[in-house]
């Protein structure tokens, strides 16, 4: 008797940080162009602050504003969703990785939890180590580009990005 059996091929994380909305930007224009479509993209960052506006109607503008930026780079189906960690800040997530981040534990957001974006990145299979560098470029205002795909392609982008 023949079983014919074959290896799952798995996918994982590739995460980069980028300090400006140009640079990563190009990132993502470089993974459209050449066609990584199995690729699942999120970008991780901090909202703009908040202090100075006077209403809700201020804050709902900018919040649709800043979806709207990640829309137009990512594309008009992409999940976007704003949380506050008490340790980063205000934080926005937009792309897959959008309803773990806002998944409600007890009725409080995942992502508002202080241990929520670590736990989240380790739950991910992210190490302790770069777990804890991405936390780090969070607090530091910078964006986390974050790729879910096949070990070929995140070897070709992590040599290319």
């Amino acid at each position: 008797m023949y079983f014919n059996t074959s290896k799952s091929i798995s996918k994982h994380f590739l995460i980069k940080s980028y300090n400006d909305l140009e640079t990563i930007k190009a990132a993502l224009r470089f993974i459209k162009d050449h066609q990584l479509e199995t690729a699942e993209i999120s970008i991780l960052g901090k909202f703009p602050v908040e202090k100075g506006f006077k209403s809700d109607i201020e804050k709902s503008i900018l919040k649709r504003k800043f979806k709207s930026i990640w829309e137009e780079i990512l594309g008009t189906n992409t999940l976007f969703g704003q949380f506050k960690n008490p340790s980063l800040g205000s934080l926005f997530i937009a792309g897959a990785l959008t309803p773990i981040f806002l998944h409600k534990i007890n009725d409080r957001l995942l992502g508002n939890l202080s241990s929520g974006p670590y736990g989240i990145l380790r739950g991910l299979g992210i190490s302790e180590k770069k777990s804890t560098t991405c936390i780090q470029s969070l607090n530091e205002g910078k964006y986390l580009l974050i790729i879910r795909g096949f070990d070929t392609d995140l070897i070709f982008l992590t040599l290319k990005l």
